[in-house]
């Protein structure tokens, strides 16, 4: 039998309590950003966030990161947002989406992945795709 190590089990207490706050309180802003809880969205342009923000309302409808130096994209920090039908990740110096990242929002209808730095889109990456009406991939590099 597998147990989860030590460090797992308390950053998933640490996300839980902290994703518990956002649902039952105003969410998170992150400096920077614009929120608008009625609205359920979140732009940030500029704002020099360079991860996936865990603290923001888990009913958000629509996220926007733009012009982030260097943004790294996990599995589990987009898994927080189950409602989420607007992904905009653009100009954000991205070279790396990891697998499932995408195929897990399943009300997504709008994804801008333009301007980054990826090297390879894997048609994978997208699941069935059915519900994303819009993609704006890029034009990749080179290797």
């Amino acid at each position: 039998m597998l147990f989860p190590s030590k460090f797992f089990q308390k950053t998933t207490k640490i996300a839980f309590t902290f994703y518990l706050l956002a649902t039952f309180s105003n969410a998170f802003c992150p400096p920077g950003c614009e929120c608008n809880d009625d609205l359920l969205t979140v732009f940030c342009d500029f704002s020099g966030i360079n991860a996936v923000p865990i603290l923001l309302n888990p009913m958000l409808k629509s996220l926007t990161i733009k012009n982030s130096n260097g943004l790294k994209l996990d599995t589990f920090s987009i898994a927080l947002y189950q409602e989420l039908e607007h992904l905009d990740i653009s100009d954000s110096q991205i070279n790396l989406i990891p697998p499932g990242f995408i195929s897990q929002m399943s009300k997504l209808k709008y994804l801008s992945l333009r301007g980054n730095r990826l090297k390879l889109i894997d048609d994978q990456m997208f699941g069935n795709g059915q519900n994303i009406r819009e993609k704006s991939k890029q034009t990749l590099e080179p290797f």
